[in-house]
C-alpha cells in the first residue's frame, strides 16, 4: 500500500518504519523518542542500593486509565477490585519465591488515594520509572510504553496477564510477549 506522507517537503520521522511512508523526494528528519533522551540522561547515573536487588511493575494504572474512555466499551469493563487482587497475589507470591521486594511505578497521571492495593504496597513511585528499571533486576508490565526503559537498560521483561482480561481490546500483554520473545 501507498501511504504516501503527502505533500509535505520535509517529514519528521521516529523510528525506521516511517521511512517507508515517505517519498524519496522528501526530506527525512529522523527523531528520538524523549524517552531516549531520558534514558541516556539515567545512563550516566551511578546506581542506587546496587546491593539489594528488586522487580518494578510498571503500573498503567489500566483500570482507571484516563484511555478507557476511547479505547472501546469491553475495556471498560475492568473489575478493579479483583485486577488489583491478582496483582496483589502474584507479587506476594514472587517476592516470597525470590526474595526480591516489587516496586511499583506509577502511572504519572494516576490517582493512587482510592486505591487499596496500592497503599499495601511499600514502595510505590511516580515519575521516577527510568530510574526504577535502570536499578532494578526484573520489569514486569502489561503493556506500558515505561517498557522502553527496559529495552533500552537491557533488563528481563515479564508481560503479565490474566485470563480474565483476554478479550479486553487494551490489553496486550500476550502480542507484546510473543514479539519480544519473553
Amino acid at each position: 500500500q501507498n501511504h504516501n506522507l503527502g505533500l509535505a517537503d520535509i517529514v519528521l520521522i521516529n523510528g525506521d518504519a516511517g521511512v517507508e511512508l515517505t517519498s524519496p523526494k522528501q526530506k527525512k528528519i529522523h527523531l528520538c523518542h524523549f524517552d531516549y533522551d531520558i534514558y541516556l540522561k539515567y545512563k550516566k547515573k551511578r546506581n542506587f542500593r546496587k546491593n539489594k536487588k528488586f522487580a518494578v511493575f510498571l503500573d498503567q494504572f489500566l483500570p482507571f486509565h484516563s484511555g478507557q474512555n476511547y479505547i472501546g466499551t469491553e475495556s471498560k469493563n475492568i473489575d478493579h477490585k479483583t485486577y488489583y487482587r491478582n496483582l496483589e497475589l502474584f507479587f506476594q507470591k514472587f517476592e516470597k519465591e525470590y526474595n526480591m521486594e516489587v516496586k511499583i511505578a506509577a502511572h504519572p497521571r494516576s490517582n493512587y488515594k482510592k486505591n487499596k492495593f496500592i497503599k499495601k504496597c511499600k514502595k510505590v513511585f511516580i515519575n521516577k520509572t527510568a530510574e526504577l528499571v535502570k536499578n532494578s533486576s526484573i520489569t514486569f508490565t502489561h503493556h506500558s510504553l515505561g517498557m522502553n526503559f527496559a529495552v533500552l537498560f537491557k533488563k528481563p521483561i515479564f508481560f503479565l496477564t490474566f485470563s480474565s482480561y483476554k478479550k479486553v481490546e487494551a490489553f496486550k500483554p500476550n502480542l507484546l510477549s510473543k514479539f519480544f520473545k519473553t
